[in-house]
This record gives C-alpha cells, sequence and structure tokens, in this order.
C-alpha cells in the first residue's frame, strides 16, 4: 500500500473519530479529549489512535477506559462512513503532546512574568550600570517580551500576505 494512501487515510479516520467523540460517544467517563494522530498500518487492519486529554491522571484513565469501551460502536461507524475493504481494528494510545506543551507555555509565562518584574535582575547585560546610573544600557528595550516593531509594518501580518499585488 502507498505511504500516500495510509497518510490519507490515517487522516480521514483522525477526523471521523474527533466528529464521533465529539457528537455520537454519549459515555459520561469521556473528558476533554482530543484525536491528535492516527497511524494506520500499511495493511490498513490496524489504527493506533493517539488521543491527548487535558485533565488529573484519573481523568486521563478514564477518558481511555471510555475510548477502549466505545471502540467497538466507533469502528462500526468508521465502517459505515469510510469505505473500506476491512475497518481497521482500534487501539487507542495517551498522547502526553498537549500536557507537555501546556507545561512549556507555563514556563514560558513565568519566566517571562520574572523577567519584566522591576528589581528581579532579568534585564539584558551583565547587570552593571555604567556611570552615573542613567538609562543607558539597562536592558529595558531589549528582552521585553514584545515582537519587534510596532506592528505598523506593511501588510496584514498573514504569512504569504502580499498587499502590494493585491492593489492592482
Amino acid at each position: 500500500m502507498s505511504v500516500s494512501r495510509v497518510r490519507r487515510v490515517g487522516e480521514l479516520m483522525r477526523e471521523e473519530i474527533a466528529g464521533l467523540l465529539e457528537r455520537e460517544v454519549k459515555d459520561p467517563r469521556l473528558g476533554f479529549a482530543t484525536v491528535t494522530e492516527v497511524r494506520v498500518s500499511k495493511d490498513l487492519r490496524h489504527a493506533r489512535v493517539f488521543v491527548s486529554v487535558l485533565g488529573s491522571e484519573g481523568e486521563r484513565d478514564a477518558t481511555l477506559c471510555a475510548l477502549r469501551s466505545a471502540s467497538g460502536f466507533i469502528r462500526g461507524e468508521l465502517g459505515r462512513r469510510i469505505r473500506m475493504r476491512v475497518t481497521p481494528e482500534l487501539t487507542f494510545v495517551f498522547d502526553p503532546s498537549m500536557e507537555q506543551g501546556a507545561h512549556v507555555a507555563r514556563l514560558l509565562k513565568e519566566a517571562m512574568g520574572s523577567a519584566g518584574s522591576p528589581g528581579s535582575g532579568g534585564a539584558e547585560g551583565d547587570g552593571s550600570a555604567e556611570g552615573d546610573g542613567s538609562a543607558e544600557g539597562d536592558g529595558s528595550a531589549e528582552g521585553d517580551g514584545s515582537a519587534e516593531g510596532d506592528g505598523s509594518a506593511e501588510g496584514d501580518g498573514m504569512p504569504g500576505g502580499d498587499d502590494e499585488t493585491r492593489e492592482g
């Protein structure tokens, strides 16, 4: 089986499973779960469904248990919605990527918050002021977490935007 077909089937399955979890599966143990990826075997008979769950470890375990008990229903619905000779057997696996991303974001926020507070020593440079303690070299303009520029640059800020070509 071609690699591109296997990827397309996995992506289609991810979309369908996410829709099923949102609208069809009514298990109260199902927490805030996001289907992050579906990896399908080359023979299209097995699929590993990676699910990220926000919440405590107990909520994560309950959600995975609910998904495993609903796997027959989900597989049957997939078989009706996706026309395939054989509907893959589903295995649900916890994906910690969202938790890790939230943790990194929290650490960055803490680091940026402590760097900008007065007296924290988080300013750029070596911390020693030259001369009489004037504003030169205090690092207040650098490292404050703001983006370069004032936001008034040409274009709409979207990647790939070429406003000059749209005028004519």
